[in-house]
């Protein structure tokens, strides 16, 4: 029996996440993924057990990946929440331009499961969003009575634009619009 190894492991997801983005879900087969890896099928199944499970664990890092990316924009635009909203919207798209096919399978209503390393990945994202809009609406910049909700409601604005919004429409022209709709609804209404 094969000792695992950390590199492999990684090599493995590199491989699964360029097929991930490549080509929708369904397509992407473990023996496509081991030939890709350059590894033998026996041994992808020493680090994972089934093509779900795979999917799981590139998705949780890309979502890590994203979380520190937006993160560190976050540093760059201080406390202002209206710049802290782009900063959060365009690495949503640049996500959704990195993985433009686990858009396509959130859509399908496929069950990816309940692996705890997605979960907090998706956790960690809503919670960074949420922590921006509540400092939003601290300093009087936002009037949003459900921070914990909108919180969920941006990367669901992103999918749906990438998704059902026009396939030519410029990555920086729809994040302008996303946050223009967002803090149109987030301003506080003056009497």
């Amino acid at each position: 029996m094969q000792t695992p190894n950390p590199e492999k492991r990684n090599q493995i997801k590199a491989a699964a996440a360029r097929l991930f983005a490549e080509v929708p879900f369904h397509e992407v087969t473990l023996e496509r993924v081991a030939t890709t890896a350059k590894v033998g099928k026996g041994t992808l199944y020493v680090y994972f057990a089934s093509k779900e499970q795979l999917y799981e664990a590139v998705v949780a890092e890309g979502l890590a990946e994203l979380v520190g990316r937006v993160e560190g924009r976050l540093q760059q635009t201080g406390a202002d929440a209206c710049q802290g909203l782009s900063a959060i919207v365009d690495e949503l798209l640049g996500f959704a331009d990195r993985y433009p096919h686990m858009f396509t399978l959130m859509r399908s209503g496929h069950p990816i499961g309940n692996d705890t390393e997605l979960a907090a990945a998706r956790s960690n994202l809503a919670a960074t969003i949420e922590r921006v809009l509540r400092a939003g609406v601290a300093s009087g910049a936002l009037d949003d009575p459900h921070p914990e909700l909108t919180a969920h409601f941006v990367p669901a604005m992103v999918r749906s634009a990438r998704l059902y919004g026009p396939a030519d429409a410029p990555r920086a022209e729809v994040g302008r619009h996303i946050v223009q709709v967002l803090l149109r609804g987030l301003r506080p209404h003056s009497s």
